[in-house]
């Protein structure tokens, strides 16, 4: 066991930040923890969580938890990822699009119960783990690939990159005509934004 790679995980301190950071960040955890995304912890393990500017021109932050170490450890996943040069020809000839954003993607899928103690966090105000997959692990995305292409399958008129989602036909009939993936997303339970 001295040998296992876990052995290099340990429980890292929060990292210091500013009085007002704390009460993004106390807000945030108890957030998670109401909508029960996250529980409290008692790990061995933990990471720093941290704030980060949201790609919106809102300002606002926030949470993430700086995985860094755990990754190091992590036997990656070699699912493939879509990349642009195989979907960008799907598109041509392709009149109406459609397209999606998965509310809160990642937190719609569950994580196994040995997993939840390695994503463990700090905050000023305790120690917490994730019960839905976290961004910044990662797997996170490859995995999340996986579930869009189970969901999905293989059907030439919807490609999906992560959270997004465009569905494209040539004519608006084919568009609006009711989709099999609306199916899909009451059997697996998946939210749209």
């Amino acid at each position: 066991m001295n040998n296992h790679p876990l052995i290099s995980l340990k429980h890292v301190t929060q990292l210091l930040c500013a009085v007002n950071h704390e009460e993004i960040l106390n807000r945030e955890t108890e957030t998670l923890l109401k909508m029960g995304i996250t529980d409290t912890s008692t790990s061995p393990y933990s990471a720093p969580a941290v704030l980060v500017k949201q790609k919106e021109t809102t300002g606002k932050k926030r949470l993430c938890v700086d995985y860094r170490k755990l990754n190091a450890i992590t036997v990656k996943d070699t699912y493939p990822m879509p990349n642009k040069e195989n979907i960008i020809p799907k598109l041509r000839g392709a009149k109406y699009f459609t397209t999606l954003d998965l509310a809160r993607g990642y937190w719609q899928i569950p994580l196994e119960e040995d997993a939840k103690p390695l994503t463990a966090f700090t905050t000023p105000f305790g120690c917490y783990q994730w019960n839905y997959m976290s961004f910044g692990l990662t797997n996170a995305p490859v995995t999340f690939n996986r579930m869009m292409a189970k969901l999905l399958g293989k059907r030439p008129d919807v490609i999906f990159y992560l959270d997004d989602i465009c569905v494209f036909h040539n004519t608006l009939e084919e568009q609006v005509a009711p989709q099999q993936s609306s199916q899909g997303r009451e059997k697996f339970r998946i939210k749209i934004s």
